[in-house]
């Protein structure tokens, strides 16, 4: 499973930031104000940090795999004079890279 990219991002941000601050929140607030079950809340929370950081670490790993994520191709091989050499070609439209503050290519390299 391939999570879309907006998707990805704020299930991201929601386990990085959202979730553990409601978590510190709430574990804060029952210390002040004998808010019911402190335990059960934040550990629930936590639990459902590592699950969801499981998914997207799945995500992350099919993606990374997948040509997918590329741009382009950099291919290695060996010049006239023995040297090795790189030419980059791109799959993705210019008009979609103009949008894009950098690019990712997938080395290729000699056999």
């Amino acid at each position: 499973m391939i999570l879309p990219t907006k998707l990805y991002d704020h299930i991201k941000q929601l386990i990085q930031i959202v979730l553990p601050a409601v978590g510190a929140f709430y574990a804060g607030l029952a210390l002040l104000w004998n808010l019911p079950h402190p335990q059960e809340v934040v550990g629930s929370i936590a639990l459902l940090c590592t699950f969801l950081n499981v998914v997207l670490g799945v995500s992350s790993r099919k993606y990374f795999k997948s040509d997918e994520v590329f741009d382009g191709v950099a291919v290695l091989a060996p010049g006239e004079d023995g040297v090795l050499e790189a030419h980059a070609g791109l799959v993705t439209s210019p008009e979609d890279i103009a949008g894009k503050t950098h690019i990712l290519l997938r080395v290729a390299k000699p056999d």
